[in-house]
């Protein structure tokens, strides 16, 4: 294992905690959009 590899493999590691971050923030927004989509309906159908 050379200086080369290792610092690829690190790359590649901050890469995935990249996108598994962007991938919970998305995850959250859906779940939002989920929840106030339900809760609009649940007022329109109230009426």
């Amino acid at each position: 294992m050379d200086f080369c590899d290792e610092s690829l493999i690190r790359k590649i590691d901050y890469h995935k905690q990249v996108l598994i971050d962007k991938y919970k923030i998305y995850i959250k927004h859906m779940l939002d959009i989920i929840q106030i989509n339900a809760f609009l309906s649940e007022i329109i159908s109230n009426k």
